[in-house]
């Protein structure tokens, strides 16, 4: 703690020096290191704001220089990614960290790091290594630790080359949650009468947005369940029949996520249950704003000004300091990579060659499975497989805790894998289950990825990315030529007649979804193709879809940017920016409708007056000064969150069976509202869906609804460290009221939104823009840890490529050592 506070006595000065010409003094900005890892002489350069370039004679050379520079820039980070994801944190933060180490422990990711990397060809080992050596003698030239280990009284291990493997399984877990919903939605499935649960659970939307030329016909959303069905107010006569079915039934016939072929048989009904589900709606919306997404989109060289090809990416994380993204430009012959780089990994993962530029959005696709373990009733120590009882195997996992003594964690393994999930069916009863995920597979996590840097056409970069098999995501390609593609990279399961959408067990011989051969790869491009977007959305037609799962994000973004870009003629860098920070919130539209309907003109109650007032003047927008957002965000979440409670309550009620309410789409209780659907309306005092909506109302006014947005829509980015830092300002940056929503193609919101903004034209890289929250450096003794934050917040252009050079230093091949800075 004394070294801590003595370097940030000596360097507090250099923290208010935001300005671009300043030289970092945490890190090294001259001299030479020398290391036998590398063969040639690697330049590197900062520009004012910490930005580097490195000038390499080889890739390998290029990989090291870039560990080098994440390490010296990013090691806390990269430490704290490569730990959540092998469930060792407390080994590093003591106790407070364990319940979420036995979670990621029983996934056993480090196990399946060391099996990839076992796996790698001669050239992934030797770029890996090189990168792994160059992270290793960044982090010993380091003059000073980073102070997050003076504060916690360790010092920093070595990096290795499985915990690079590690940090891209970290998000593979971050970017995929359908395993943790369906832990949540198994017991629907099992309460819910199958016309109830279709009409909830399907995904189609009015603002659906797939891309064009993707969608063969436009599907039939499910239609309203009437009183014979469901009566939230009314006990029926008798219980409607229950048919347990896992698809939705329609002309396709093929399952559900994944599936091929007819459904399975029917599932015998669960048995009542006395207890009555508490539902949970504040989580289920708020997993709705902060579920990891992004927007992307590209145009042909026909919707510019000149003929460039532009590619616009602005992917969405948890707002964090430092940042998710480091900003790099690599070189070495006949090659150049500009873009975000992850910390932990080699290339540049979203960017530009020069040749082509490419960015991603994530699929949310249904990715995972939950595998039933069906135990022996006499024997607890057997389950059920095709060749009968079979006994549980068992691993043990130390975890190791700072200032405690290590515990161990006993898991059970079965030939499907750890059991490593728990569910509640709609008895109420736990159920074991085996989590099925390519990333728990070894054969789908490699570094394909990087074969887009070598890339020269959108046809090329688009045939790359179909080979790899991390987590799935929407690809957008770019070229120099003017031309722009589409398809979808990663593993993607085929379930055959299974649906993925509950739980389902293997004990009959089905094989699981891993040893199939993959779903065919969705693919746009051609002189046809104008230009193309993702947004979480539905991309694709409704038949090839729902083979890759219903969890689609909602598509209010995706027809925002769907309907700007096909109005767009003569456009550039700065107009695509400018659609990124797009505040319109077309979504909230229906809500406005009803809401107007609900409150006369003539309105005598002052309160809803001033509702319908505030509505009347609302721009559409998510700005600060706006009311009418704040309104209409209170509106949509209340009356979802009573719906949603009420159909659990109902389901209750008609002994169905115990089910915690989960995360269901908005549409179908839009379409309950509007057609005043006397069935669905929720108990209580409402006499009608007039009276309801003005409850609504008056309950969102008394939640602070009519304060401008501002007032809620307040940014902190914070350090993980930040509550244990002597000094908390150092660790956090304010940013007050901002514009932007969760539903908005501007996605800003408290711990959540934009992690980068990046246009980019592959042939005019000069235009080329980027916007990155924080600074580039993790260190907050850096002037480098903030200084990034106002252009991003503020939505000035800054460029693609670094600016002119304030430090210079060389990597160069020999004995390990280094020459002191001047």
């Amino acid at each position: 703690m004394l070294r801590f506070l003595l370097v940030l006595a000596i360097t507090a000065p250099a923290l208010a020096q935001d300005a671009p010409t300043t030289v970092d003094p945490t890190v090294r900005t001259s001299g030479t290191v020398s290391s036998d890892s590398i063969e040639n002489e690697v330049v590197l350069t900062y520009d004012g704001f910490g930005v580097p370039t490195v000038v390499a004679k080889s890739r390998a050379d290029a990989y090291f220089a870039e560990g080098f520079l994440h390490a010296q820039n990013r090691f806390t980070q990269m430490d704290l990614i490569r730990r959540f994801a092998a469930g060792e944190l407390c080994e590093l933060v003591g106790a407070s960290a364990y319940d979420q180490d036995v979670e990621m422990r029983s996934l056993r990711l480090r196990s399946v790091a060391r099996a990839c990397v076992e796996g790698f060809d001669e050239t992934e080992r030797l770029l890996m290594k090189r990168y792994v050596d160059g992270v290793n003698a960044g982090l010993t030239d380091l003059q000073v630790p980073p102070p997050e280990y003076a504060i916690l009284r360790v010092s920093p291990e070595a990096w290795e080359m499985e915990d690079t493997i590690l940090v891209m399984l970290a998000y593979s877990v971050m970017l995929d949650r359908t395993g943790a919903m369906e832990i949540r939605d198994a017991a629907m499935f099992e309460s819910l009468p199958a016309e109830v649960r279709d009409f909830l659970y399907s995904p189609l939307s009015r603002f659906d947005a797939p891309i064009p030329g993707l969608e063969a016909r436009k599907p039939s959303i499910p239609r309203i369940p009437d009183r014979n069905v469901i009566s939230l107010r009314e006990l029926p006569e008798q219980p409607p029949v229950i048919e347990y079915r896992y698809d939705m039934g329609d002309d396709d016939d093929d399952g559900g996520p994944g599936g091929e072929g007819d459904s399975d048989e029917p599932k015998t009904p669960a048995e009542p249950s006395e207890e009555q589900s508490q539902s949970d709606g504040d989580r289920r919306l708020d997993s709705e704003r902060t579920t990891p997404g992004s927007n992307n989109w590209g145009v042909s060289g026909r919707l510019t000004h000149d003929g460039r090809a532009i590619l616009a990416s602005d992917p969405h994380l948890q707002l964090t300091l430092p940042g998710a993204w480091y900003r790099i430009r690599l070189e070495w012959p006949d090659q150049l990579l500009v873009g975000l780089s992850l910390a932990g990994t080699p290339g540049v993962i979203m960017g530009t060659n020069g040749h082509v530029a490419w960015g991603f959005t994530n699929l949310t696709g249904d990715l995972q499975d939950l595998i039933i373990i069906e135990t022996d009733p006499e024997d607890e120590g057997r389950y059920r497989t095709a060749d009968g009882w079979e006994p549980f195997g068992e691993v043990v996992e130390t975890i190791e805790i700072a200032g405690m003594e290590p515990r161990e964690l006993r898991l059970k393994t079965t030939r499907w894998g750890v059991v490593n999930a728990a569910y509640q069916d709609a008895r109420g009863e736990t159920r074991m289950a085996v989590r099925e995920w390519a990333a728990l597979h070894p054969e789908h996590v490699d570094l394909n990825v990087l074969a887009i840097e070598e890339a020269r056409t959108v046809e090329e970069g688009l045939d790359a990315l179909a080979t790899w098999t991390g987590p799935p995501q929407n690809a957008v390609v770019v070229d120099s030529a003017g031309a722009v593609g589409y398809t979808i990279t990663g593993f993607l399961p085929n379930r055959g007649r299974k649906d993925g959408r509950g739980p389902y067990g293997l004990w009959d011989g089905t094989p699981s979804w891993t040893t199939r051969a993959q779903l065919d790869r969705p693919r746009l491009s051609g002189e046809e193709v104008d230009y193309v977007f993702t947004a979480n959305n539905r991309t694709l037609d409704q038949r090839i879809a729902r083979k890759l799962g219903y969890a689609w994000g909602h598509p209010g973004r995706a027809r925002r940017i769907a309907d700007v870009l096909a109005t767009t003629n003569d456009t550039d860098e700065r107009a695509m920016l400018e659609l990124q920070r797009d505040t319109t919130t077309v979504a909230l539209e229906p809500w406005k409708r009803l809401v107007l309907n609900a409150i006369p003109a003539d309105e005598t109650d002052e309160e809803l007056a001033a509702a319908r007032e505030a509505l009347l003047t609302w721009n559409s927008r998510a700005e600060t000064d706006q009311v009418g957002i704040t309104l209409l965000d209170e509106i949509r979440t209340s009356c979802l969150e009573e719906l949603s409670e009420s159909v659990a309550d109902w389901a209750g009620t008609q002994g169905l069976g115990l089910f915690d309410e989960a995360y269901i789409h908005e549409e179908p209780y839009l379409r309950v509202i509007e057609d005043e659907a006397p069935n669905w309306l929720p108990p209580g005092d409402a006499e009608d869906w007039q009276d309801w909506m003005r409850m609504h109302v008056r309950r969102a006014i008394e939640n602070g609804g009519l304060r401008p947005w501002g007032e809620r829509n307040q940014i902190t980015l914070s350090s993980s460290f930040v509550d244990s830092a002597p000094a908390r300002s150092m660790l956090e940056i304010r940013t007050g009221p901002q514009s932007g929503y969760w539903n908005a193609p501007k996605v800003l919101a408290p711990g959540f939104g934009a992690s980068a903004q990046l246009v980019v034209s592959p042939s005019h890289l000069e235009d080329a823009i980027l916007l990155t929250p924080g600074g580039q450096s993790g260190n907050p003794l850096s002037p480098h840890f903030r200084n990034l934050n106002d252009s991003w917040i503020a939505g000035e252009p800054m460029p693609l490529l670094p600016g002119s050079t304030v430090a210079t230093f060389s990597l160069m091949p020999g004995s390990d050592a280094a020459a002191p800075a001047n």
